[in-house]
C-alpha cells in the first residue's frame, strides 16, 4: 500500500512540474516583487501615490523558437490606491530565462517593444474584464506566433475568475506554427535597464 501512495505521490509532482505548473522555475516571487515596483512607479501613466492593494497572477506561458530563443510570459493584475483613487491595471511582464545572448534579460519586466503603442501596461477606472485582457492585452498571445512553440502554459482559473470576475474565455493553443521568419515582438522583449528607467514617470 505505502509504494501505491509512493506512486501516486510521483504522479502528482511529474505532473505539477509538466503541466504548466512548474512554479519554482518561474520564480514568481520575483515576478510579484519586480511587477509591483514598476507600478508603483507609476509607470505609463501619470497618476502620483501609487500604492498596490492588491496582487494577482492570471497566466502564464513559456515559448522558444529554433535557435532557440526562450521567453517567459505572464499577465499580472493589481488594485492600487492613487491620489486620484482607486485603480486597477493588466501588466504583461516577460523575462528571458535563459542566457541566449548579450541582450537577454534574466529578470522579470514589463514586457517592451519599442517603436509601437503601449500594448503592456493598461489601468483602469473600473475592475477590468475578459474583453480588456482579450482586447487591450495586444502582445500577450493565447496562440503561438508563427515560428514558435509553446512549450509550457497555465490559466490559474481562480485567480483570473476573483479579478475579473468572468472564467476566460479561451485557453492557450499548443499548436505549433511553422516558422517563416522571426517573431518581432517575441525577439523584442528585451530591453536595457536604462531604457526601462528613461520611460518612468517622474
Amino acid at each position: 500500500m505505502n509504494a501505491f501512495f509512493r506512486g501516486l505521490v510521483a504522479l502528482a509532482v511529474s505532473v505539477c512540474t509538466c503541466g504548466g505548473r512548474d512554479w519554482q522555475a518561474m520564480e514568481f516571487g520575483e515576478l510579484h516583487t519586480n511587477c509591483v515596483v514598476e507600478i508603483e512607479s507609476g509607470s505609463y501613466s501619470n497618476l502620483n501615490g501609487v500604492k498596490v492593494l492588491e496582487y494577482k497572477l492570471l497566466a502564464w506561458y513559456r515559448i522558444r523558437d529554433s535557435r532557440p530563443w526562450y521567453v517567459d510570459n505572464a499577465l499580472c493584475w493589481c488594485k492600487m490606491s492613487t491620489d486620484n483613487g482607486v485603480r486597477w491595471a493588466l501588466l504583461h511582464m516577460a523575462r528571458n530565462p535563459e542566457p541566449t545572448g548579450h541582450n537577454s534579460d534574466l529578470h522579470w519586466h514589463s514586457y517592451y517593444v519599442y517603436d509601437v503603442p503601449n500594448g503592456w501596461f493598461r489601468y483602469f477606472d473600473q475592475p477590468p474584464k475578459n474583453e480588456d485582457v482579450y482586447k487591450q492585452m495586444t502582445w500577450f498571445k493565447f496562440k503561438a506566433e508563427r515560428g514558435w512553440d509553446t512549450y509550457d502554459s497555465l490559466i490559474i482559473d481562480q485567480n483570473w475568475l476573483a479579478a475579473l470576475g468572468e472564467k476566460p474565455a479561451s485557453d492557450f493553443s499548443r499548436q505549433t506554427v511553422q516558422r517563416t521568419g522571426a517573431s518581432r515582438s517575441a525577439q523584442e522583449t528585451n530591453r536595457t535597464s536604462s531604457a526601462a528607467a528613461s520611460r518612468r514617470s517622474p
